[in-house]
């Protein structure tokens, strides 16, 4: 009996009925595949309308990238405190400075450098306090502005990358967001596992932690972070100004004075006079060698590597 009825499907009309059936599946799933990736994607992109937080971070960081010269940062980069933090998941790496001395500059080096090195199914979010603090009163500079800027950030990055957008953690945030409900710590350590983490490397990136309004960001989100370390593999990188006590919230971390060498600071510096008409008119046009190298060289001198 099997055997006839093998043969009988296998006549060419009941093929051709069987393959027309495996298309209309294929279709079909397709068909659901796309409308499930529209609909991730069309909530995404409502909230990230939404969210002056991420277009601010991502313009930060872009202008920064903008100023700088190939190459510059690379002292920081090779220095024996960054490879370790770098190749080290689970731990802190706290860069303190002066004011003025490149925090924000060096929070984007660090960022450029882990999307270049670490490959696509690494996930990476920052945040620059120091730009984003304008208004105090405004609820994107809260906890869960914060928050809300870290989980749509690390979304954004990973379907950058080329990967699919999970419709669990697009739900999760569009859910608090829109009902008006705080997000948590707990929250963004749910997306970080929707997406994969532990098993992928994860970065959070923070330049001027000082500059936090929101007393919640440091000794909530924070402390809170660290002890996710462990079981994420949590990679931290904090950007701070010497003599603010920042350093106290991070007691486990690897530190690093923010200094960069002679020859970065002189190529940034001519880099940024030729390519600033105002400046290249205070030095006397593009001519003025002799006076450009003597700007170069006295504030590189003062600057020390700063």
């Amino acid at each position: 009996m099997w055997s006839a009825l093998s043969i009988h499907l296998t006549r060419p009309h009941r093929h051709r009925e069987l393959v027309e059936i495996q298309h209309r599946i294929k279709h079909l799933q397709d068909l659901e595949r796309h409308t499930h990736e529209r609909d991730v994607q069309d909530r995404l992109h409502r909230l990230l309308a939404n969210s002056e937080n991420v277009y601010e971070n991502r313009k930060t960081h872009d202008e920064n990238m903008e100023s700088l010269v190939p190459g510059f940062g690379e002292s920081f980069l090779a220095s024996a405190e960054y490879v370790n933090w770098l190749s080290s998941p689970g731990t802190t790496l706290l860069a303190h400075g002066i004011p003025g001395s490149g925090k924000s500059t060096t929070t984007s080096i660090v960022l450029d450098h882990v999307r270049r090195t670490q490959g696509p199914d690494a996930k990476l979010a920052w945040f620059f306090f120091a730009r984003q603090w304008r208004d105090p009163g405004e609820a994107r500079h809260s906890l869960t502005g914060v928050i809300a800027a870290l989980t749509l950030l690390l979304l954004t990055e990973h379907g950058a990358a080329g990967h699919d957008i999970p419709m669990a953690p697009v739900r999760l945030v569009g859910d608090k967001l829109e009902g008006g409900a705080e997000l948590a710590t707990a929250d963004l350590a749910q997306v970080m596992r929707d997406l994969g983490v532990p098993g992928n490397r994860l970065f959070l990136l923070f330049d001027s932690i000082e500059g936090a309004v929101s007393d919640e960001v440091r000794t909530t989100l924070m402390p809170q972070l660290q002890d996710l370390q462990a079981s994420l593999g949590l990679n931290i990188f904090v950007t701070a100004s010497l003599g603010t006590g920042m350093d106290e919230l991070f007691p486990r971390s690897i530190s690093r004075e923010i200094r960069f060498s002679a020859q970065e600071m002189g190529d940034y510096l001519l880099h940024n006079l030729n390519s600033d008409r105002r400046l290249s008119r205070v030095v006397g046009g593009t001519d003025n060698q002799d006076l450009r190298e003597q700007i170069i060289a006295t504030t590189v001198d003062l600057s020390d590597g700063m």
